[in-house]
């Protein structure tokens, strides 16, 4: 499955750093990009998801607030984003998306960043329905 290259390759033009990542058969995929970029970027999610939607299921959440903490220190504030889940059945792929706009705590700096998971091992399948 290609799905993280479609990412790669369709936000390149936005992308300000990409990071790509696996163990075993998992993979993650990070890209940060411009709070500017937000519509576009958007719009390019959407369409590769669009892509995929008779694949399987797909689940759209809005995120107004939150943080991420560090060792239970405050590090970043997220103002606001977006979470997509996509269960692709024949594959039994299961994809985590997130959409944030993000500032820093410490440094005060803000960014757009997307990251994805993606486990072609989700325990959602039980063996039984993986050979099925």
């Amino acid at each position: 499955m290609k799905i993280l290259e479609e990412f790669i390759g369709e936000l390149s033009g936005y992308a300000e750093i990409t990071k790509l990542n696996q163990y075993k058969t998992n993979r993650t995929l990070y890209i940060k990009l411009r709070r500017s970029d937000l519509k576009d970027v958007l719009k390019i999610i959407e369409s590769i998801l669009l892509r995929y939607e008779s694949y399987g299921e797909i689940i759209s959440l809005y995120v107004n607030q939150g943080d991420f903490k560090d060792l239970g220190i405050k590090t970043i504030i997220v103002d606001k984003g977006f979470i997509w889940e996509l269960y692709l059945y024949e594959s039994n792929i299961h994809l985590f998306i997130r959409l944030l706009l993000l500032s820093s705590v410490l440094e005060g700096d803000e960014w757009l960043a997307l990251y994805i998971d993606y486990n072609p091992d989700s325990a959602w399948w039980t063996a039984d329905e993986r050979q099925g």
